[in-house]
């Protein structure tokens, strides 16, 4: 089965998802601006993008992950592109950081893998 395939339809699929709405319509501000959740910039509906929180992560299972990326709107904020980027830069640092510890370990399964980096993930929110 092609999982990267379906990944990007399911991701496609988010976009019309009324949680996502919900956060975008929560950020709008008077002049149909849009405040960023981190810089509190206000920018147009092309400047902003709707990010987890909690991020979604890499593919584990089916449930966990149409879980994860279907989530509530608290789990969402509004970002601006160049604090999205941070963001993301960040989280993928740490996903390389653990997939690479594991790997000179050989000693944890996907499902442990994956627990870890969310794990970190959620941490580096934290700090973040």
């Amino acid at each position: 089965m092609d999982t990267k395939y379906i990944m990007k339809a399911l991701r496609h699929g988010f976009l019309k998802y009324p949680a996502r709405r919900e956060a975008i319509n929560k950020a709008r501000r008077p002049g149909n601006k849009f405040e960023c959740c981190q810089c509190h910039n206000l920018l147009n509906r092309r400047g902003i993008q709707c990010d987890h929180i909690i991020p979604v992560g890499s593919f584990d299972n089916w449930t966990a992950y149409i879980s994860r990326l279907f989530t509530t709107v608290d789990n969402l904020q509004i970002l601006c592109t160049p604090c999205h980027r941070k963001k993301t830069n960040l989280e993928n640092a740490g996903r390389r950081s653990v997939k690479n510890r594991i790997l000179k370990e050989k000693t944890m399964t996907v499902s442990e893998l994956c627990r870890q980096e969310r794990k970190l993930l959620e941490l580096a929110e934290l700090l973040g």
